[in-house]
């Protein structure tokens, strides 16, 4: 018995000690704009993703729609 309850209190107090460092990566700024729509073609062949931290390129995606919902291929994504 007080050995799981020992086990108990640990996990309640890993979950209380956990950090954002310890979630995924956020997106903090795009261009063009997140959610948005275009109302006129793109100037630049180019999508930005800015995150909180480095992203692991096989374990992320992007998919671009068209107006109709129709995916869009992109090219090879790069990192800065």
């Amino acid at each position: 018995m007080r050995a799981r309850l020992l086990a108990i209190s640990a996990a309640i107090g890993l979950a209380l000690a956990a950090t954002e460092a310890m979630a995924h990566p956020k997106l903090t700024s795009s261009a063009p704009p997140a959610d948005g729509i275009a109302r006129a073609a793109p100037t630049t062949k180019e999508i930005r993703l800015n995150f909180s931290e480095g992203v692991i390129a096989k374990f992320s995606g992007l998919e671009l729609r068209d107006e109709s919902g129709k995916s869009i291929a992109t090219g090879t994504p790069a990192s800065t």
